[in-house]
This record gives structure tokens, C-alpha cells and sequence, in this order.
């Protein structure tokens, strides 16, 4: 039996190649003697058969798992992996206690959409043996999960770990990380530990704020400080990249509207004569965060930052329900900043 675990959604693929190994530990072999994992950067066909051949008589099906064969340089490997899986699947066919071999590789080239034009064709013997492992009947792709996905996936993760977790928090929470579902786990556990100590574990947006600090991409940290700084010709071009480089709109969006909601949060409170300490203690901002928003709010009054919430929130509305692009319609509200 072969399997093949791909593409660049590490997290979701490992937990699958993860519940696999601990099934045949469970049901084949407890002590896990006939379980091999061979780095596939540095493979070689002499030890594919060294793992292939028998350990003892009691344990004749073995579970190899080859992690990362597509990232191998040396290209005779690939055709005499090919070679083998197709001489072996004859053998197997006649032998109900086949061996499963596991290939797990972050290759990300999805067979079921067309080719993308900056998508780099594999070389001539890598693409035999891909092409081979897709046909699988166990092939399983992990692209990327797209914003709403990853909301879905947030609430679903949190409600495992039994806990609650707002969709506008969940929501927050993909924004400020991406779709790196690492570390969105790691956050996600640090945020339920810190909520037992309020004896609760309904992570709110005010949790979120105090504690995850985020992951954006450089380009759209530069984004939202040109808005935020009025640079439009900045703002425009740095729009224009991130929707060409195929990020998620509604994921730039989303960043953009949370980033005026703090913009208008400390304007208010500064206008009412709080502190740089107290508005940090009072919104439960990270301090990095907090501080580098109060010298950009100092551009902005507030019915300002409110029209252009509301301007946003309305935006947010029409990307939503199909009404509108955000290049044009985010373009038109930077134009008037």
C-alpha cells in the first residue's frame, strides 16, 4: 500500500501522518520494530531495502515512512523509486500483507487545478514519480487554508481543546497570524491556559489583543502604516503587490478594519487625557502594538477615524456579499485620506 501526504499545509498533513503511525503501533506492531522513517533528502536505494526487509518472522508488514524525497538532488533516485514502486505493486498485488509506505513531502503543486503561470514544472524523472504517488488511491493534498477556512478551522480547534471562541475573535485571530496553523495552535493554547485562570474558556477579542501580538507579512505591516500615515502613492502600490502576490482579500481586509478599530480606541482615549500606560492597561494592547498606534494616530481627529471605520466596515460588507473589488473600492477610500 503506498500513501502520499503533500503540500505546504504542514500542520493539518503532519496531524494526519501523526493518528496514521499511531494506528499501526496500535494495531500491528505495539513496539513499533517494523516502523521506519528515512529522510528522504538523503535517500538511497539501499536503504528503502533495508527497511523493506523483513525484521522477524512475527512482523511481516512494515510501515516506512519517506519524509521530503521531492527536496532529494541526487535525480537517480527518482527514477529508481519509480522503477521499484512499479515492480513492487506486481509483488503486492499477490500479498495481502503488503507493506504501506508513507511518503510525506511539502511539495505543493495541486493536480486537481490548472498549473498557475509562475508554477515551476518538476524535472523530467521527479514528475514520473509525482505524477505516480498522485494517482494513489490514498493521495491526500494540504494546500494552504484561505481565510474563512482558517476561521472555521480556529473555532473547531478551540471547541476541541473544549473551549469557546467567537467568530469575530476567531476572526481576529487569522488575521493577526496568517495561515501558519502552527503557530495559530500555539496561540489558541496559550490563550485557553491563560482563560483558566479566570476560571473560563471563552477566548474574547480583548484576550486576543492583550496577548497575541501576530505574524504579518512585512508588506502588510507597510501597508497599514501607509494608510495609517497618509501615504497614499505607498499605500496604493504596497495594495497593489500584496492582491498580485495572491493574498487573501478578505484576510487584507480584515487587518486593515482591525487596525483602524485601534487607531480609533486610543484617539478616543487620548482625547479624554489617558496615558500611554493607562490606554495599554485599560485596552489590553500588546505594548509594541500600542505604541506604535498612538504616534500614528496623531494624524487622524476623531470623526475621521470614524467616518473611515464605517467606510471600511461598509467595504467589508460588499466583499462579502460579491458587490465589489478591493483594489477599486480600498483604492477610492486611500485616494481620500
Amino acid at each position: 500500500m503506498i500513501i502520499f501526504f503533500y503540500g505546504s499545509d504542514t500542520y493539518r498533513s503532519s496531524q494526519k501522518l501523526n493518528e496514521l503511525k499511531s494506528k499501526y503501533i496500535k494495531e500491528i506492531d505495539s513496539e513499533g520494530e517494523s516502523l521506519f522513517i528515512l529522510d528522504g533528502e538523503n535517500l538511497n536505494m539501499e536503504s528503502i531495502n533495508e527497511a523493506i526487509a523483513p525484521v522477524s518472522l512475527f512482523s511481516k508488514k512494515r510501515m516506512i515512512i519517506i519524509r521530503n524525497i521531492f527536496s532529494n538532488k541526487k535525480i537517480s533516485i527518482f527514477k529508481e523509486l519509480y522503477e521499484y514502486l512499479i515492480k513492487n505493486e506486481k509483488k503486492e498485488n499477490k500479498n495481502k500483507d503488503d507493506n504501506i509506505i508513507v511518503f510525506y513531502d511539502q511539495i505543493n503543486i495541486n493536480k486537481t487545478k490548472k498549473k498557475k503561470n509562475n508554477e515551476k514544472e518538476l524535472p523530467k524523472d521527479k514528475k514520473q514519480l509525482f505524477n505516480y504517488l498522485v494517482k494513489q488511491k490514498y493521495s491526500y493534498f494540504f494546500d494552504d487554508l484561505n481565510y474563512g477556512e482558517i476561521i472555521l478551522w480556529i473555532k473547531k480547534q478551540v471547541e476541541l481543546k473544549k473551549g469557546k471562541i467567537s467568530n469575530e475573535a476567531a476572526s481576529l485571530l487569522a488575521s493577526l497570524i496568517g495561515k501558519d496553523l502552527w503557530q495559530i495552535n500555539n496561540e489558541i493554547e496559550k490563550l485557553l491556559n491563560y482563560k483558566l485562570k479566570t476560571e473560563e474558556k471563552n477566548i474574547k477579542i480583548i484576550d486576543i489583543n492583550e496577548l497575541v501580538y501576530g505574524n504579518y507579512d512585512e508588506n502588510i505591516f507597510n501597508l497599514t502604516d501607509a494608510i495609517s500615515n497618509k501615504n497614499k502613492s505607498q499605500a496604493i502600490m504596497l495594495l497593489e503587490k500584496q492582491i498580485e502576490s495572491g493574498a487573501d482579500e478578505t484576510a487584507i481586509l480584515a487587518m486593515i478594519v482591525w487596525q483602524f478599530r485601534i487607531l480609533l480606541q486610543i484617539r478616543e482615549a487620548l482625547d479624554i487625557g489617558f496615558t500611554s500606560r493607562k490606554i495599554i492597561n485599560t485596552l489590553k494592547l500588546n505594548p509594541i502594538v500600542a505604541q506604535k498606534n498612538i504616534t500614528q494616530v496623531r494624524n487622524y481627529s476623531t470623526s475621521i477615524l470614524k467616518k473611515i471605520y464605517k467606510h471600511l466596515l461598509k467595504i467589508e460588507y460588499y466583499i462579502k456579499s460579491d458587490k465589489g473589488d478591493l483594489k477599486t473600492m480600498l483604492g477610492l477610500l486611500i485616494a481620500k485620506l
